[in-house]
């Protein structure tokens, strides 16, 4: 595994995986792969297939959650990860996502406060005001961003297109 500037820091390890029949491969950190598989459950088992308690398995997901989102999206403080992981219709995540969709839903004039009570962004109270907030903050109502989804790119998708999600290029 190298750092910005080339040097080796560790080791590192090629996984492959398989996706709607496409084939992806990444290079991680091995400590990193450890780890994760380490924490890693699948119907109540870890890696090696040992049945795990529902305690464990909570245990081991919140390890994962906040390794993997520590330090990122605006993550800041210990627990981060697990208290801002992905939740709702558009898997909201990360501490900065919640505070601009908060930001943007109260300006909309609904009163709530994702960041203080992450849980309710999984509530179906807001999860349409939520994906709306989203959508708009991302582009996706703008056909000059990349993240546009046009009527006719919506019909694909309807029909099970799975080339339908593909970003564009940016429009000048």
């Amino acid at each position: 595994w190298l750092d910005s500037n080339g040097n080796i820091i560790g080791e590192s390890i090629t996984v492959t995986y398989e996706r709607k029949g496409k084939t992806f491969t990444k290079v991680i950190p091995k400590k990193a792969y450890d780890y994760m598989r380490s924490l890693h459950t699948s119907r109540g088992k870890d890696a090696n297939g040992e049945k795990l308690s529902k305690e464990e398995i909570k245990k081991r997901q919140h390890e994962l959650f906040n390794f993997v989102y520590k330090g990122r999206i605006g993550n800041t403080e210990p627990g981060d990860g697990v208290r801002y992981r992905g939740r709702g219709g558009v898997q909201l995540t990360g501490r900065a996502n919640y505070a601009k969709i908060t930001k943007i839903l109260n300006e909309q004039g609904i009163d709530v406060d994702l960041v203080a009570n992450p849980e309710l962004a999984a509530d179906e109270r807001y999860s349409a005001a939520i994906l709306v907030a989203f959508a708009k903050d991302k582009g996706m109502f703008d056909p000059k961003s990349k993240y546009y989804i046009s009527p006719e790119k919506i019909e694909k998708i309807k029909e099970g297109d799975p080339d339908a999600i593909q970003l564009q290029k940016s429009k000048p």
